[in-house]
């Protein structure tokens, strides 16, 4: 299990207390050969710091009220691929576009996240880093995955985490290198990348 780097980048109110009454159920476990997507680009200045892939997942129950993507909420719809396949064929778009990692972002990436860590290990391997947007925090992340593989290994395969739900009252933005985030989200380092 990753053990996050000492004094994350907290925005705005700083680090949230235990885990969040919001979404404090773990999602359902899901298919560690498939994901549902969609939307990739491979090549962005939007979503995250530098230029990064993208990759939207399809599927989302936390429904934050004011969500940037609500057409992401439902399972259905989208493209259903193999993990593996689209690892292979994503990362080498993006280092074809010239881009510095990954983002996964959504829908919620650790409602798929067998199939997402199979992505996001794909690119790390190819030498990219990744960044995971979700809405769940990480401190209960972390105590899911004691018990999740799945949830364990997306951890392991994300370089920075960028949690907390969307708050529709409270929209901030990190420096537009980061992408938009909300102003109690909190972005913390998992790996020295």
């Amino acid at each position: 299990m990753t053990t996050p780097l000492p004094d994350p980048v907290r925005r705005g109110s700083g680090v949230r207390p235990g885990p969040a009454p919001w979404n404090s159920t773990p999602p359902a476990p899901a298919p560690a050969h498939t994901v549902r997507y969609a939307r990739f680009l491979p090549a962005t200045n939007a979503e995250g710091p530098g230029t990064r892939a993208a990759l939207w997942l399809q599927g989302c129950g936390i429904r934050c009220p004011g969500c940037f993507n609500p057409h992401l909420w439902t399972s259905r719809g989208g493209t259903q691929a193999g993990a593996g396949d689209l690892a292979r064929s994503f990362a080498e778009q993006a280092l074809r576009a010239g881009a510095e990692g990954l983002t996964l972002l959504g829908g919620e990436p650790f409602e798929q996240a067998a199939g997402a860590a199979v992505i996001a290990a794909g690119f790390r391997s190819a030498g990219l880093g990744v960044m995971t947007f979700t809405g769940y925090t990480h401190a209960d992340l972390v105590r899911w995955a004691r018990e999740r593989p799945d949830i364990a290994a997306l951890l392991d395969a994300t370089d920075l985490l960028a949690d907390g739900p969307y708050l529709a009252d409270r929209p901030d933005l990190l420096p537009a290198s980061a992408g938009p985030c909300p102003a109690d989200a909190a972005v913390s380092a998992l790996s020295a990348k």
